[in-house]
């Protein structure tokens, strides 16, 4: 039994159907409980590392699917996909915009979006083409 968790919707008749509820997530290698969502994070109820992996390509967790909710990441926050979990503050939520591990705006890279590629510089929050 998933401790802690909740169903979808009332009258849930197996265990099948037990989730975790909003503000909390299911671990990648926890079958039994729910973990407190992590700041930087939005968990929706359901929210299960295991869907964020098979999401991925990871068919190892037969219980995940690639449509479920897993925790997202808020505006301003930054993670690695390597590491998902572990959320880095960013200095403004158009370089961090949330959303999937990895994800930047403006054309920004690397760990809390604040790098432009090569031949690039950054002016006002964007990546913009170096002249010459």
């Amino acid at each position: 039994l998933l401790s802690g968790s909740t169903t979808r919707f009332p009258g849930a008749s197996s265990e099948e159907h037990c989730v975790c509820p909003e503000g909390t997530y299911r671990a990648a290698n926890s079958s039994t409980s729910c973990t407190p969502c992590k700041e930087g994070f939005r968990c929706d109820v359901g929210s299960d590392m295991r869907n964020f992996y098979a999401a991925r390509g990871d068919t190892s967790t037969p219980a995940a699917t690639t449509t479920a909710p897993f925790p997202v990441l808020l505006p301003s926050f930054y993670s690695t996909a390597e590491a998902p979990l572990e959320a880095f503050r960013c200095g403004n939520s158009d370089a961090c915009p949330g959303g999937l591990p990895g994800t930047c705006g403006g054309g920004l890279i690397g760990r809390t979006c604040s790098k432009c590629a090569d031949g690039y510089y950054v002016d006002e929050g964007h990546c913009r083409r170096c002249s010459g």
